[in-house]
């Protein structure tokens, strides 16, 4: 647990050429622990894991309502195609696959999402009641993790998960104003979700769990560098950002940390290991700065900040969590989450229990 019991998180560092299970091994138990007459509500990006396929099938016909959007593109996935069928072999009415492309062969898969070539990205799994580790059943949990229920992506890379119990604000925000447009495939003009004027694609958690999600697609600007934009420059700042893909297009991200180092803060970037996941330019704006730049087997979507915003006047810790990568697709055309929590217990369990063990064991940043 982080910071007493409204937080759970769960962290998976395979060793070399191996898997850990840890988060999908809870996820499923989870599932195994939610009672009849409960109901759970996920998305789906990629399945492969036959576990978390069967736990979700159990459910259903031990009388759990279960429903699962799924991304279109996974149609051709065996363990993930049987989730589709009738019961009690499947979920039957109770799995819908995002996006139109499976059927009309156009490689668009988004759920609120429209844009070309988009996929339904969100890893989410909203429980009306489940266990927590202690075996206390607890109600109106929102969990979300960087890991898909997958071996390549879920298992053989680091990632992270979080859990909420017992904030009935967040749940209903994820159910009602994200997953119920994805169920319903709710589309917006021009590919546009988030629009923080208008009050769409957005919502916050209550007061004890200080949280507001941000989802994507969005068009008018980036949503995480605008979440950087708020940091305060000084020596007292320290900012960690762990991202399995940071690439050209968002440069933004890259002048926002920039900005930081140069203002006297302290920042470290660690990286997925294949070489194009780290764009050129990023890499030469971050070296430039001298910002140390690491690469590790990770799948994370990760910032901590720890620094002043705004106008506040001490400095406060920050987890930034979810699917949204540092890429084109996570903030411009697919369906995704960027979790913003302001919690101190939180930040200090995923610094010391995951990220300082990664950049420990990462290696430095070596271009060709």
């Amino acid at each position: 647990m982080a910071g007493g019991a409204t937080f759970e998180t769960t962290y998976a560092r395979p060793a070399k050429d191996g898997e850990d299970p840890a988060i999908l091994d809870r996820l499923t138990q989870m599932v195994d622990d939610t009672p009849p007459g409960g109901e759970i509500h996920a998305t789906l990006f990629r399945l492969t894991v036959e576990s978390v396929r069967d736990a979700l099938v159990a459910a259903s016909n031990r009388g759990v309502a279960v429903h699962v959007v799924h991304n279109g593109r996974d149609v051709v996935s065996e363990v993930a195609a049987t989730l589709s069928r009738p019961a009690p072999d499947g979920l039957g009415d109770g799995h819908r696959w995002s996006g139109p492309a499976y059927a009309v062969r156009r490689p668009d898969f988004g759920a609120v999402a429209t844009g070309r070539n988009s996929d339904l990205h969100t890893k989410l799994v909203l429980f009306s009641a489940t266990r927590d580790p202690t075996g206390t059943l607890r109600r109106d949990v929102s969990w979300w993790s960087s890991a898909n229920p997958s071996h390549h992506s879920g298992m053989q890379k680091a990632n992270n998960a979080i859990a909420v119990y017992d904030d009935p604000v967040l749940y209903d925000g994820f159910r009602t104003r994200l997953w119920d447009l994805m169920w319903t495939a709710t589309h917006f003009p021009g590919n546009d979700f988030y629009d923080a004027g208008r009050g769409r694609g957005w919502f916050l958690g209550s007061p004890a769990t200080r949280t507001k999600v941000f989802c994507s697609p969005q068009q008018s600007t980036d949503l995480y560098a605008s979440r950087l934009a708020s940091v305060v420059a000084d020596a007292a700042t320290e900012v960690v950002l762990a991202h399995a893909r940071f690439t050209d297009d968002r440069l933004a991200v890259a002048d926002q940390l920039v900005r930081i180092a140069r203002g006297g803060g302290s920042v470290r970037v660690l990286v997925g290991t294949e070489p194009d996941l780290l764009g050129p330019t990023v890499r030469e704006r971050l070296v430039a700065a001298g910002i140390p730049l690491r690469r590790a087997n990770i799948h994370d979507k990760l910032a901590l900040l720890h620094s002043r915003h705004g106008v506040s006047r001490r400095r406060r810790k920050v987890v930034l969590s979810g699917s949204h990568n540092l890429n084109r697709d996570a903030n411009w055309i697919n369906d995704e989450i960027l979790v913003k929590t302001f919690h101190d217990g939180l930040y200090d369990d995923v610094l010391a229990a995951h990220v300082e063990p990664l950049w420990s064991g990462a290696e430095p940043d070596s271009p060709l």
